[in-house]
């Protein structure tokens, strides 16, 4: 009986230990692979996904800032900003804890959405010349 309790004892502290050094291993291997590419030209800032296929990218290219629009299979620039005045609008915007999430959001969308609609309205008009035809017959 005692044999069998320090059996499962041990197994089960061996498993929590392993995955203890997997979270480790795990986390060193990922700050050594941020080092290997620090050197590299591109770099996402912040990435935050609206829908399943709509989300808002900031990448930094260079001494640039660039605000994409990513769907699926396209990818539109809302944006362009330099580093310096992307860190300072990111001092300016940031949400304080407590604030509300709503205005915020809504200001962002508002500012995602213009560029977007007037893409979309495009679009809408070419396709809609021919059901506007039909609906006129």
């Amino acid at each position: 009986m005692l044999q069998n309790i320090y059996t499962v004892f041990t197994v089960v502290s061996m498993i929590i230990i392993v995955i203890f050094m997997a979270y480790f291993v795990t986390s060193i291997i990922g700050k050594k692979t941020n080092f290997y590419f620090q050197g590299r030209s591109v770099k996402v800032l912040e990435r935050t996904a609206l829908t399943a296929q709509l989300t808002i990218m900031a990448i930094q290219v260079l001494d640039k800032v660039y605000i994409l629009a990513v769907q699926s299979k396209n990818i539109e620039v809302i944006d362009t900003l330099d580093y310096i005045e992307w860190i300072e609008y990111k001092k300016n915007h940031e949400v304080c804890e407590g604030e509300e999430l709503a205005p915020f959001i809504k200001r962002s969308l508002d500012i995602i959405k213009k560029p977007l609609t007037k893409k979309n309205a495009k679009d809408s008009c070419k396709k809609g010349d021919k059901n506007r035809n039909h609906e006129r017959k």
